[in-house]
């Protein structure tokens, strides 16, 4: 699993626009969240900084923001108070041609859409769930 996300994640830095690469990320990071109920079909909690994004995506702080202001022009999605917002998840997803099979090779292939949604606990990774903010680098 770990060799496809390294894969898809090296197409989009290297061939994807920046608007693209940035709305698969938040596409990636709804689907992750949907799996453990962090997340429905349209909003998830994103607590990171324009510079955690910028730094993910490989791009300026100044490109992020005129990056997500673009999506939010486009309808794609809005944001408040640390939250995203998609309206149209099947339109973000197909923006940016998002396919999360990459994600569950040979497992699970569909997203509990509409579940329950909850704040995430504050010492918890929101990219990688299962590991904590403190936990020790293996």
């Amino acid at each position: 699993m770990d060799r496809a996300i390294a894969r898809v994640w090296m197409a989009n830095i290297s061939q994807q626009p920046a608007d693209k690469r940035t709305a698969h990320l938040l596409c990636e990071l709804r689907h992750r969240l949907a799996l453990v109920a962090l997340a429905d079909q349209y909003r998830f909690p994103l607590p990171l900084t324009q510079q955690d994004l910028a730094d993910a995506l490989g791009i300026s702080v100044v490109h992020v923001k005129h990056v997500l202001q673009g999506l939010k022009r486009l309808g794609l999605i809005r944001s408040d108070d640390r939250e995203i917002f998609i309206p149209d998840l099947g339109r973000l997803e197909q923006f940016t041609v998002f396919n999360p099979d990459y994600l569950h090779p040979g497992g699970l292939k569909t997203v509990p859409a509409g579940e329950s949604y909850r704040k995430p606990r504050p010492a918890t990774s929101l990219i990688f769930p299962t590991v904590g903010l403190n936990a020790s680098p293996r």
